[in-house]
């Protein structure tokens, strides 16, 4: 009887999870890098958000903080749209296919687009109707930023995996003994990760360029 050869099916030691090779690592990164701009925009306007909730303990705001959250998806739309009506770049013949980017970076971010869509609708309609405290509707969102890094880790490596990590257990914390906090510490530290996210995307592809 003829051995199966398991070996064919590991992944070598140049590959991730999923069987990702060092060149396809590379890939998904530098398809990444057009998103950083994003990561920067919506981690500080959580980070102006927290300071904005701390500062509401020692004096009455002038409007709530939700007004930053929709600020920070304003800023994201007009990037974008400023970005789209940029046009195609100069070099990319009117016709010609443009570069093809990660197919499994586009899968991952299609997955976590549907997910943040899910989750915040959800905990909107679980907050609306009084079910969740609105102290809890952050913890969701730690969970959510956590999850978002776990899926990105799959294509851009174990630096989002130990992201991921990180923002889990501060959430786990934080729900459980500092609560209280969850407005500043969550969007504080939160926007602090997506911005770190951001930089290390940006010294992927400048590491990559200068090569």
């Amino acid at each position: 009887m003829e051995q199966a050869d398991f070996s064919k099916r590991l992944p070598s030691a140049a590959e991730g999870p999923e069987g990702l090779t060092a060149p396809d690592r590379v890939q998904a990164r530098s398809a990444a890098g057009k998103y950083a701009v994003y990561l920067h925009v919506w981690g500080l306007a959580l980070m102006i958000s927290a300071i904005y909730a701390f500062l509401g303990q020692f004096k009455t705001l002038p409007f709530p903080t939700v007004f930053i959250s929709v600020a920070g998806w304003a800023a994201v739309a007009i990037v974008w749209y400023r970005r789209r009506a940029a046009g195609r770049p100069a070099n990319v013949v009117q016709g010609e296919a443009e570069p093809s980017e990660s197919a499994l970076l586009t899968r991952n971010l299609g997955a976590v687009a549907i997910c943040v869509v899910a989750c915040v609708g959800l905990l909107f309609v679980l907050i609306r109707i009084g079910t969740l405290h609105p102290l809890n509707g952050y913890i969701g969102k730690g969970l959510l930023i956590a999850a978002f890094y776990a899926q990105l880790s799959r294509s851009l490596g174990m630096p989002l995996a130990l992201l991921a990590a990180w923002q889990f257990v501060l959430t786990f914390l934080v729900g459980w003994s500092y609560l209280g906090f969850a407005p500043v510490l969550i969007d504080g530290f939160g926007g602090a990760g997506l911005v770190a996210l951001a930089f290390m995307i940006q010294l992927w592809n400048r590491g990559r360029s200068s090569t």
